[in-house]
């Protein structure tokens, strides 16, 4: 403890300590590094090295000149410590100054390039090492260093060859790969059980993020390892390979892995997609690697790199958690669904598209979610719907000459027989008439509009019909959660609908308005559900907005209800 508020102390009020100890100062720094060479404890070391760390921090001088930062170490103690620890063939001591590197990265100040040989040297030990936490700890450090030292163009050049180290790979057609060991440090923590936490692939995701040129000629393997496939026969760079000789270990893909070793893979790819977009696709787009036997789906080996990824994604993206009877009872309008898995995919669903944009991820986005959308697997159905919501903004511009064809695919889906998908047909239009208003309005009004309801198992293709179609699930008092969101997709729509396409469908909607609020105000009465009466009111106000004087029309039949739900809702619960 009294080492931790030693360093706190340090932080936050160096310039009176260091007058504090006036003459005595060097006798301090001195009895530091003897207290640090005399423990035993590599714990207790730690802790103390993170004091002398903090110590250097502060002694980098100033030019004689001017007030600049040279970056010259006054304290030639921790030079001198920083030099036995690399001269060592002691994974502790050789840890010691990664981890110094990782608290002050200038720490050598500008002397550093003089000292980059050496400190290249023991991060090359470090990843080599036998114990994982070791490798984990110094790839931390390691890509810490990196990033606070990224705009060295000359730092960055001689740490390169680190990723060169010796690492034997066996693959049928390459007996000996040498890959990056830091992709080695990866593989083990995604494939090992004892392989430790899933740092390593945080690092990873943080150094593409910052350094790309560092990783970008590495892809290959990164992409391998994070959708997670290592096989007999088979290598990026290996295009005939049968399907009989794979042997799959995975990251992303094996659902029986630590949720966290998936989500920080997921991550990896994302950065990659976001940070070396012209690199994947110009240097991998003729790349074909394998994709699993997954959700149905058979080998496709005209499948690219991206394709892969988006894969990987969506099969997160199944994670669907939440028991139904505990999903339906939801009753507030801004309640999220407890399954994380879900909402990684999502997230790096909607960065990939973002950076690739439609030409590039509409093809294998459409291909993968054709079988999916036609699944028996609810979770399926309901990913290839929500994978829709997602893409509209990366792909717009691909998408919107389209529109219509692929609201086709979704509107049947409102008579899908589980809540859970016609949710998702929902959230795909509700999305999809922000993101492509107002064409989405000028052309597709007809397939958003009424129809006569029937339940389908496999609802076949057929004219989209958006209004109605969302007219007829908001009105079905079977599931307040789907009939709520029915009625958030419609204020979606209506937001940037033009005033004569609304004008057309104006009667049928309020009707159908004005059913729905006296039911849903009922259900807040009898069974104090609030959710689809707050999300229909709402509904009623961007209709009346939307339709401008028009509403007047109807100004009689709806207000009077409004008041009176508005003066009989009197609980907290509901202002």
């Amino acid at each position: 403890m009294s080492l931790i508020l030693l360093r706190r102390l340090l932080q936050n009020q160096w310039d009176e300590f260091k007058e504090g100890l006036g003459d005595n100062s060097e006798a301090f720094f001195q009895q530091l590094l003897h207290g640090f060479a005399n423990e035993t404890d590599f714990g207790f070391r730690k802790k103390m090295l993170m004091v002398i760390a903090e110590v250097a921090r502060n002694t980098i001088g100033i030019k004689q000149t001017s007030n600049e930062d040279t970056g010259k170490q006054k304290w030639l103690g921790i030079i001198q410590l920083l030099k036995h620890c690399m001269g060592s063939d002691k994974s502790e001591d050789l840890l010691c100054v990664a981890l110094v590197l990782e608290s002050v990265p200038n720490v050598f100040g500008s002397d550093s390039d003089q000292y980059i040989g050496d400190i290249k040297k023991c991060f090359s030990v470090l990843f080599k090492d036998s114990n994982s936490t070791v490798r984990s700890d110094a790839l931390r450090c390691f890509v810490t260093y990196v990033i606070e030292n990224d705009d060295d163009e000359r730092l960055i050049k001689e740490m390169s060859p680190l990723m060169h180290q010796v690492v034997e790979v066996r693959f049928f057609l390459h007996p000996l790969c040498y890959i990056i060991s830091l992709i080695k440090v990866c593989r083990y923590t995604c494939v090992n059980e004892d392989g430790g936490d899933d740092a390593p692939l945080q690092c990873l995701a943080e150094l593409e993020s910052v350094a790309p040129k560092l990783v970008n000629p590495h892809m290959a393997e990164i992409l391998e390892m994070c959708v997670g496939v290592s096989h007999s026969g088979f290598t990026l760079q290996n295009i005939h390979v049968s399907a009989q000789t794979m042997n799959t270990i995975q990251c992303v893909l094996n659902t029986e892995k630590d949720e966290a070793f998936r989500h920080s893979a997921t991550e990896v790819l994302a950065t990659i997609c976001e940070c070396s977009t012209a690199v994947l696709k110009k240097r991998h787009a003729a790349t074909i690697p394998f994709i699993c036997k997954l959700l149905g789906s058979r080998f496709d080996y005209r499948t690219t790199p991206l394709r892969f990824a988006i894969k990987a994604v969506l099969l997160l993206m199944t994670h669907l958690t939440t028991e139904l009877d505990e999903w339906l009872e939801v009753d507030d309008i801004d309640a999220e669904d407890d399954e994380e898995s879900v909402a990684v995919g999502e997230s790096a669903l909607d960065r990939i598209s973002c950076a690739v944009n439609g030409k590039a991820l509409l093809g294998p986005f459409l291909s993968l979610t054709d079988k999916m959308r036609h699944s028996e697997d609810w979770r399926e159905r309901h990913v290839a719907l929500m994978g829709f919501s997602v893409i509209g903004e990366g792909c717009q511009r691909t998408m919107e000459p389209h529109i219509q064809d692929y609201l086709r695919e979704i509107v049947p889906f409102l008579n899908d027989k589980h809540p859970r998908v016609r949710y998702a047909a929902c959230n795909a239009i509700g999305q999809m008439s922000s993101d492509f208003a107002p064409t989405l309005q000028k052309k597709c009004h007809e397939m958003v509009s009424f129809r006569y309801k029937c339940v389908l198992i496999f609802p076949p293709v057929f004219d989209s019909d958006v209004v109605p179609a969302l007219m007829n699930t908001m009105m079905d008092a079977s599931c307040d959660r789907v009939s709520a969101h029915a009625a958030a997709a419609l204020i979606n729509f209506c937001e940037d609908c033009p005033k004569q396409i609304i004008s057309a469908y104006l009667p049928a909607i309020m009707t159908g308005l004005e059913q729905s609020l006296g039911v849903a105000f009922q259900r807040l009465q009898n069974a104090g559900k609030k959710l689809c009466c707050e999300q229909i009111t709402t509904a009623i106000a961007s209709v009346a907005d939307a339709a401008q004087d028009l509403f007047i029309d109807f100004y009689d039949r709806l207000v009077p209800q409004l008041k009176f739900i508005l003066v009989n809702s009197t609980g907290d619960d509901y202002k």
